[in-house]
């Protein structure tokens, strides 16, 4: 008998991280939607995902797929709209995301398609991913918010 994937939650825990990723809330991604046009997440699951079925990236998209995941963001292509992307808060997946949403940008802008993604990570200024975004020509507007809050 071959061997079966981890159930979801194990799988999660694998990957590490600190907290794993960031809650916003209803009131919060209404929010991103009625100023931004945001109406999909970069990094969901079928039980957390809040702007509906099929509105979603997801990390194991293999068993997420039949709930609506549009599977990794790592291979996501959106070449217009408004995205939030809330990565697990694990260096290397906020480096890959940031690499990810850079070259999506460039590619946008060298089409003159509007493109723009709301990012949640930890104020973690020696991350790569972060140092990028934060460095980064496209970046209009940034907020810090303590942990606590």
């Amino acid at each position: 008998m071959g061997e079966r994937a981890p159930p979801p939650p194990c799988r999660y825990k694998a990957i590490g991280g600190a907290g794993f990723q960031a809650g916003l809330g209803g009131a919060v991604l209404r929010e991103l939607h009625l100023s931004l046009g945001v109406d999909f997440e970069g990094f969901a699951s079928p039980l957390n995902a809040f702007y509906g079925h099929a509105a979603h990236c997801s990390a194991f998209p293999d068993v997420d797929a039949p709930f609506g995941s549009r599977g990794s963001f790592a291979r996501f292509r959106p070449t217009r709209g408004a995205y939030e992307v809330n990565p697990p808060f694990v260096a290397g997946v906020i480096d890959e995301a940031a690499e990810r949403m850079l070259r999506l940008l460039a590619a946008a802008e060298a089409a003159a398609q509007p493109l723009a993604f709301a990012v949640v990570l930890p104020g973690w200024l020696d991350c790569e991913g972060y140092a990028s975004l934060a460095a980064a020509p496209y970046l209009r507007a940034s907020v810090l918010v303590a942990a606590a809050d």
